[in-house]
């Protein structure tokens, strides 16, 4: 399936030179999971890849009015600009919220809550519209536990918008190719799409690039 819409293009955030000034601070290992080398990376493909994600995303998200909205695994923060930009409340989950409190408070994303992601229980029951989660479901240790949190928060009617990795011969040896240490995640975008076609209803699927796809972008309502 294609992935055009009438949102307007996804706008790079952060800025790739500050990308890099994060790595240089918080150290190449602290911010691996959470994608940033691929952001910058030297090889053109893996940048292109990388926010090619992130837009196609943003895509299926829409450019509608939301009312409060999770980025679960925010990371270095890709999507919470365009989230404030959309939703009245933007709630961002991490294991390690540091990198993303630096993110908001150098950009003034000042209506961004960040939480702990074993924390997001305080979030409360049926109250979001709309969950991201970008890159992350292939790291979860406990997925069902995972998912299960997704549809106490959203609503019914509510959305789910993810991102993973196929995990397939072609993406590991371009993980190979790019310098990326193996044993990286659990899962792949397969195991992955059929604990959430049980939970939700699947509405989008774009596979990045069409044809021997790298990544899944899905799609789901409560």
């Amino acid at each position: 399936m294609n992935d055009r819409g009438a949102a307007r293009p996804y706008e790079r955030f952060p800025a790739p030179p500050y990308i890099r000034r994060l790595i240089e601070e918080f150290g190449r290992a602290a911010v691996a999971e959470m994608g940033a080398p691929s952001y910058v990376h030297p090889n053109p493909a893996a940048r292109w890849l990388a926010w090619r994600k992130v837009a196609v995303a943003a895509r299926l998200i829409g450019a509608e009015p939301i009312g409060a909205a999770l980025d679960f695994g925010c990371g270095v923060g890709t999507m919470l600009r365009f989230l404030a930009s959309h939703a009245r409340t933007v709630y961002g989950a991490d294991l390690d919220i540091a990198v993303a409190q630096r993110v908001c408070a150098d950009h003034g994303l000042e209506s961004v809550t960040l939480l702990p992601a074993d924390r997001i229980e305080e979030i409360g029951q049926g109250s979001l519209d709309l969950v991201v989660a970008l890159e992350v479901l292939e790291h979860v240790d406990d997925l069902d536990a995972a998912l299960a949190n997704f549809e106490r928060l959203l609503r019914p009617g509510g959305r789910l918008v993810v991102s993973v990795p196929t995990e397939n011969w072609l993406y590991r040896l371009g993980r190979r190719m790019a310098g990326f240490r193996p044993g990286f995640h659990h899962r792949g975008s397969a195991a992955v799409r059929s604990r959430l076609d049980a939970r939700f209803r699947r509405t989008r699927r774009v596979c990045i690039p069409p044809l021997v796809p790298l990544y899944e972008v899905m799609a789901y309502a409560k």
